[in-house]
């Protein structure tokens, strides 16, 4: 990422403020979904 653009990107700290970061894995147990939904639930 050394040639990547790092100024002017005031709108990506916006939607990353603005964003849910949601685990997302073939993996994931049955129990770690349910831990994930009633987080969301309960906010």
């Amino acid at each position: 990422y050394r040639n990547c653009q790092t100024y002017k990107i005031e709108k990506a700290y916006c939607m990353y403020d603005n964003t849910i970061m949601l685990p997302c894995s073939v993996n994931l147990t049955d129990e770690e979904i349910n831990s994930v939904l009633m987080r969301l639930k309960n906010g």
